[in-house]
């Protein structure tokens, strides 16, 4: 048997209790996400009050210890600098946590081409175990919360163990569409597939790509190769293990439909198959979208001879 099987929802947003898929909002609410935004939110802020007190009792300390007294005793003026300093960075810290939607809105006063999303990834429900003669078992399970990158707020935003990764500093490599250089043939000449962004580093941000469609396209590619690529000490992201494949962005097996703002029914991969500006069909007016993962399964299953295939080539 051959075909393809809903493996994963992945719901991108600007904030963190925003969620597109109607059916996860059902089922959990803002629960996970208001609760890991409260518990990693505050621990992300303490850290930059944290990291204050120690930069301005180190300058005193240090101005003490050599004998400079006057350093210590003067009316503060450097251990004022270096606090303001700390609380700029606590500022900083306490924005990232707020969630995706007010850092861009800082962003986009600054003229920055950056934005930050939120992606949740969740087992996609199935209806094929009802039928096993005629099915794959597949790796994922029904409404499991894989990912939430609203408890992953640390590595989401700063990607500190993404930068031992290799791939997140070879150019052209994890390209989401077709590799930059034919994309840019591609606009020359007004048609074909287009380049979205890079796979890693697998963080919320994505800079110098303006469609907020395409945005999410890249951030729920990240999402799920979080999920399903280990990397070992590179992926230490908090996440629910899972024992499938690792996921490709150039496979065509590997293929994604949108679910909402709007559903479509057709399995594509990012950056092939769309025109190169996307109207206002595609985008979502609050900036929250939800796409399903399909994946492609082969097996030999009970009382069915091998070479028996059923062609599920399509979204239902």
């Amino acid at each position: 048997v051959r075909h393809r099987h809903p493996e994963f929802v992945v719901g991108v947003h600007d904030w963190v209790h925003q969620q597109a898929w109607n059916e996860e909002r059902t089922v959990y609410g803002g629960s996970l996400d208001a609760a890991a935004q409260k518990n990693i939110g505050g621990a992300v802020g303490t850290m930059g009050g944290a990291a204050g007190s120690a930069v301005s009792s180190g300058v005193t300390s240090a101005a003490s210890a050599s004998g400079m007294g006057w350093l210590a005793a003067a009316p503060g003026a450097l251990v004022a600098i270096t606090k303001d300093g700390a609380d700029i960075l606590k500022n900083m810290l306490d924005t990232l946590s707020m969630g995706g939607g007010f850092v861009n809105m800082v962003f986009d006063r600054l003229s920055f081409a950056t934005k930050l999303k939120e992606a949740n990834v969740t087992g996609a429900p199935s209806a094929t175990a009802l039928l096993p003669a005629l099915f794959c078992p597949r790796n994922s399970t029904t409404m499991v919360p894989y990912f939430r990158s609203a408890a992953d707020a640390f590595e989401w935003r700063f990607g500190l163990f993404e930068m031992f990764s290799w791939e997140t500093w070879w150019p052209f490599t994890r390209e989401v569409g077709v590799n930059i250089f034919t994309a840019y043939a591609n606009a020359w000449t007004g048609s074909g597939d287009t380049n979205w962004g890079w796979v890693k580093p697998r963080v919320g941000f994505l800079g110098g790509q303006v469609d907020d469609y395409k945005v999410a396209g890249v951030i729920a590619q990240r999402a799920v190769d979080i999920v399903t690529n280990p990397y070992g000490f590179t992926n230490m992201h908090i996440k629910v293990p899972y024992s499938g494949p690792p996921a490709n962005e150039q496979s065509p097996e590997d293929v994604w439909q949108r679910l909402a703002p709007n559903k479509e029914n057709i399995c594509r991969r990012f950056g092939y198959g769309f025109p190169g500006t996307l109207d206002t069909g595609y985008q979502s007016k609050d900036g929250a979208y939800a796409f399903m993962y399909w994946r492609r399964y082969e097996c030999c299953t009970q009382g069915v001879r091998p070479d028996f295939e059923i062609p599920l080539n399509i979204c239902l």
